[in-house]
């Protein structure tokens, strides 16, 4: 995979994340939901 093409498919998947987090209500409670879990399990 060239870098041109990984670097948008990185944008496109930020934006996708982005707008599913600001419009979508149950898909941020997820998100923050499993990205605290995540981060909690690692603060030992």
């Amino acid at each position: 995979m060239r870098w041109t093409t990984y670097i948008m498919l990185c944008v496109a998947l930020s934006a996708i994340t982005f707008v599913s987090v600001m419009y979508v209500p149950a898909v941020a409670n997820a998100i923050e939901t499993e990205l605290l879990s995540f981060l909690s399990t690692n603060a030992r």
